[in-house]
């Protein structure tokens, strides 16, 4: 909105101001291309921009989730699918943590601070939804994680669920412990080794639950700010 002061003929003074409107055209077909780069100040990608809306292109996926961007893609009139993060891991683990832990509350403070800005920052234009990343996985190795004080715990808490009793689980694994507090997740060589296959089995699914879960906390940090958000991830690698 353009606002003149006027007296006499004369501008005095000129204000502008932006506004948004929530549409939520989640019924809509809509074409859809990647995002172009962050750089939007630059002539050529302000000029793509312009030119992809020409040609009927009307959302940007896997958009920067700087501000001068969000505003740009609205102001060519786009919806956007921003991208608000991405869970991975390629690297070795010696001693079989995962960096980072995705059970980390330090770590999880962080994102959580991340998502919330950047959140802010797209909600009052109406995004189409929000994307976690793409092409995210656990681990893109076959490694055997996560060992860290907290996966450990959260693993322990997770068998007692499954199992409901030290017995139920001692009967399932052929094992002899006295509590959960005991138990220790096995590797793959370990398993193929000493036979302990269902150990490894239970272990590997409690990690698509770590891993479900942090797509979870990242989804409800969104909707603390965008209450009716779509929020998922695209891309995942097994």
């Amino acid at each position: 909105v353009r606002a003149e002061l006027l007296a006499g003929g004369r501008v005095l003074d000129v204000k502008v101001a932006r506004f948004t409107v929530i549409r939520r055209r989640w019924g809509d077909f809509f074409m859809c291309v990647w995002a172009a780069g962050g750089g939007v100040n630059e002539y050529v990608v302000r000029q793509a921009l312009r030119v992809l809306r020409e040609h009927g292109v009307d959302t940007l996926t896997n958009c920067p989730t700087a501000p001068e961007y969000a505003w740009a893609a609205a102001e060519e009139d786009f919806s956007t699918i921003p991208y608000m993060t991405r869970y991975f891991f390629q690297g070795d683990a010696p001693d079989r943590i995962r960096r980072p832990c995705l059970t980390d509350p330090k770590y999880r403070r962080a994102e959580r601070k991340k998502l919330l800005r950047n959140a802010r920052t797209f909600a009052p234009l109406d995004p189409l939804a929000y994307t976690l990343g793409d092409e995210c996985f656990y681990s893109a190795r076959p490694v055997d994680l996560c060992w860290s004080k907290t996966c450990l715990e959260a693993y322990r808490r997770y068998l007692a669920r499954q199992y409901g009793s030290i017995e139920a689980l001692n009967e399932e694994w052929g094992t002899s412990y006295r509590s959960f507090d005991e138990v220790e997740p096995v590797t793959f060589k370990e398993a193929k080794g000493k036979r302990l296959f269902p150990q490894w089995v239970d272990h590997k699914c409690f990690v698509d639950t770590v891993f479900a879960d942090m797509m979870r906390f990242a989804r409800d940090c969104i909707r603390e700010v965008d209450k009716t958000a779509r929020v998922g991830f695209d891309g995942p690698f097994n």
